[in-house]
């Protein structure tokens, strides 16, 4: 036709990348039926989508449903060439081997490595899995990253230009991912008009330029649609276009205004190709005669769009059937002899391949083996109420309460002087204002750009944030209660497997703040949460006081900003603001001087494998205090606590308690803080190592601060020393109550007396 707007290549190239596409689908169905493959799934009737791909460019990033085969295909012929520069054959023969990789689970996939098959691959075609519409959130966040990195002169992937596309079926646009996608994008825009310039809410600031893309065939696996995505374009509030899916001109030409608009205006656009059809049903599995009539079945496998527009191409003399056709077993014989080698290549075989990539390298940062650490410092923090004398002029700062410490770090963190350098932002509800517990307090008028404040949608929260980290940021998110991360529960799980998913090709680098956990009478269950369900992948720490929080925080910032970790702290409420053990002694417990980090090394950062050890002494307020390992004489313990955060004092006063009742001495006692929750720290396994031989008959009591349960992390704990022969033979795992938390009251939480009844019944003495 004389109004074609692609150029004669551009219309060899979609004839090219959709023939690609439905030969790839065929193969995938025969190997499925032979036992090979194991993706079925299918583009088949949304391969002209592929014209979308010459719309964008190869610095944009993308995020692509699984039917949108096409449009990949087309961004990996391209890759970052000119329709001139690419060379044919061999980026075909790249790609259909690829791709037949994925649908064969071979080791040398290069997106997924054998462990699933999905699109992407590239730096800036993001890793999608099967979970409906959960790239949308990321993808906003994305958009809005390329913007903040910029006004942070913060290195990043994407050019100042770059825009963000991501694409879904009719089905996912009725999922939460989605709709709390599109709210964001259009929060941030609405916000972006009214205060451009309002350094008081800069998030009101951030350019979105976002394009949703819905493919729209009229059905979600059995459930017909009829048209409704139609509504959501008419309520969406920003920029709109719909396109002829069956129409490469109009496809072509809508994506490419779409994606124009929002890189020049640098705000969202939401884009809808309509009138496709569904060929050969939702996957090889799929029984369409249970919901579909046999006509509708025939009619949508007789309609081929591909040969509808492969007439439009020759009728244009862009080329030939004699072209067409050779194309077409050139692509046959190539997609063939591809399946034929990916079956036949590596498989993962062995569960140690598949544990090993669940979560990137720990950046060690030059710290030395946990075996070789003497704890260094660790006395020093609780003897700061018996500082030495100062000299002349000098000035010691005043011990602290763990918020105090805690504000000073993020201060820190913000300053650029951590190991998230300039890329640090920190985004959550409220936390411009000082959050909650006041732990940003002032935080926000030193570094207005820096400090975000987001509407109170976890999904869209910690998908954005995501996105951030994958612009190039270093995002520490705060979620402002425990339970509400269960809201965004399963983008958080996905941000968890994606190293895993991915062969650790894309690290996700974020860390996460999960404050308002455990004790407290204030809020009730949805305040005082208390369970930790910790998925591969994810590294979890509680720590006891504000120095261990400072110098393990570091810790986690050098994982997810170098080494691309995923990392979350549980702040306990009632540590926050402690001052004592016991307030009626006013021992300053609690209280602790800021931790310098001039230098690095184990005395600035507190690493996974890190433990504290602490017994009851004679001399201290307290009745206990901290000790490194050598002073302890370990053929005289016969009773070993394990906690962490608020069952730290929990774990001391019950101690103190057994002690002052005569059941132990002070020497016959140690109680471990072990903040690190997701395996059981190399300190704490060489501690029991020792004690196993120096004192056989020693006892041990897990003392979990989460309900008695599967959301108990030393139930998991219990697991894995058993089976490394490191549990001793008496031992107990006790948590809080298995219910939930009523207001106004303590019952539920672990108790001393719920520690003192299991050490005295573990050690045969009850």
């Amino acid at each position: 036709p004389d109004n074609f707007s692609l150029s004669v290549k551009e219309v060899n190239l979609v004839v090219r990348a959709s023939l690609i596409t439905f030969m790839l689908h065929v193969e995938a169905r025969i190997a499925s039926s032979a036992g090979q493959g194991f993706y079925t799934i299918g583009p088949c009737g949304e391969e002209l989508l592929s014209a979308v791909g010459l719309s964008l460019a190869p610095t944009d990033a993308s995020a692509l449903h699984y039917r949108h085969v096409g449009t990949a295909v087309m961004r990996q012929l391209l890759a970052g060439r000119s329709v001139e520069e690419i060379v044919l054959d061999r980026a075909q023969q790249e790609i259909v081997l690829d791709r037949a990789r994925g649908y064969t689970v071979s080791k040398q996939d290069p997106v997924a490595g054998g462990r699933h098959c999905a699109i992407g691959g590239s730096a800036y075609d993001f890793f999608v899995t099967s979970t409906l519409s959960s790239q949308c959130c990321p993808a906003v966040g994305r958009a809005q990253g390329v913007a903040m990195a910029r006004a942070l002169k913060a290195p990043s992937l994407f050019p100042k230009d770059a825009i963000s596309f991501v694409s879904l079926g009719d089905g996912s646009a009725n999922n939460g991912h989605f709709l709390s996608a599109l709210n964001l994008a259009e929060y941030s825009a609405h916000h972006n008009i009214k205060c451009p310039v309002d350094l008081q809410s800069p998030i009101m600031a951030i350019k979105c330029p976002v394009v949703f893309a819905i493919s729209d065939n009229g059905i979600s696996i059995s459930l017909k649609t009829k048209g409704w995505v139609h509504e959501v374009y008419a309520r969406a509030a920003m920029r709109k276009f719909i396109a002829d899916g069956s129409d490469v001109n109009d496809v072509h030409n809508k994506s490419k205004a779409a994606v124009e608009y929002a890189r020049r205006y640098r705000r969202p656009a939401l884009l809808i190709f309509k009138n496709l059809s569904r060929r050969f049903g939702h996957a090889g599995t799929d029984r369409q005669n249970a919901y579909l009539k046999s006509g509708e079945i025939e009619m949508a496998a007789n309609r081929n769009d591909i040969l509808e527009f492969c007439k439009q191409a020759v009728a244009s003399h862009s080329t030939t059937w004699a072209d067409i056709y050779k194309e077409f077993e050139s692509i046959q014989k190539a997609t063939e002899a591809a399946f034929d080698i990916a079956v036949n290549e590596p498989k993962i075989t062995s569960r140690e391949e598949l544990e090993a990539t669940n979560s990137a390298p720990e950046h060690t940062a030059g710290r030395s083996d946990a075996s070789e650490w003497e704890y260094s410092k660790i006395r020093e923090r609780f003897q700061m109420l018996q500082q030495p004398p100062l000299k002349d002029g000098e000035r010691k700062a005043a011990p602290e309460v763990m918020r105090k410490l805690m504000t000073q770090l993020f201060d820190e963190v913000l300053g650029g002087s951590s190991p998230a350098g300039a890329h640090a932002v920190y985004v959550g509800e409220d936390v411009r204002h000082g959050g909650y517990y006041l732990v940003t307090d002032g935080l926000a008028a030193k570094y207005p750009l820096r400090m975000h404040d987001f509407p109170p949608d976890e999904t869209a929260l910690v998908g954005a944030a995501w996105g951030y980290a994958q612009a190039g940021l270093a995002p520490i998110l705060e979620i402002p209660y425990a339970k509400y991360l269960d809201c965004a529960s399963d983008i958080f799980f996905e941000i968890c497997a994606t190293h895993w998913l991915t062969n650790g090709r894309e690290r996700p680098g974020l860390m996460i703040r999960l404050q308002g956990f455990d004790k407290g009478t204030f809020g009730g269950n949805y305040h005082t949460h208390n369970s930790l369900h910790i998925p591969p992948g994810l590294d979890v720490v509680c720590y006891s006081n504000g120095q261990d929080y400072v110098r393990g925080v570091r810790y986690l910032l050098r994982q997810t900003a170098q080494a691309g970790r995923v990392c979350m702290s549980v702040d306990c409420t009632e540590l926050l603001n402690r001052r004592h053990l016991y307030p009626e002694r006013m021992d300053g417990f609690f209280l602790s001087s800021y931790p310098g980090s001039e230098v690095g090394g184990p005395e600035q950062e507190m690493g996974f494998d890190d433990v504290v050890l602490y017994r009851p002494n004679s001399t201290s307020k307290a009745g206990c205090g901290a000790v490194i390992k050598s002073d302890v004489a370990m053929d005289k313990i016969k009773l070993v606590v394990v906690s962490y955060g608020n069952g730290l004092p929990t774990s001391l006063i019950a101690v103190n308690n057994l002690v002052e009742q005569g059941a132990f001495a002070m020497d016959e006692v140690l109680v471990v803080d072990s903040p690190y929750l997701s395996s059981p720290p190399k300190q704490l396994e060489l501690l029991l190592q020792e004690l196993k031989s120096a004192s056989p008959t020693a006892a041990l009591v897990l003392a979990d601060i989460c309900k008695n349960g599967p959301a108990m992390p030393f139930s998991s704990f219990a697991v894995k020393l058993q089976d490394s022969g490191l549990l001793p033979a008496q031992w107990r795992a006790i948590g809080a109550a298995n219910t939930y938390n009523p207001l106004g009251q303590l019952l539920t939480f672990l108790s001393p007396e719920d520690v003192e009844k299991a050490a005295l019944v573990v050690t045969g003495k009850k």
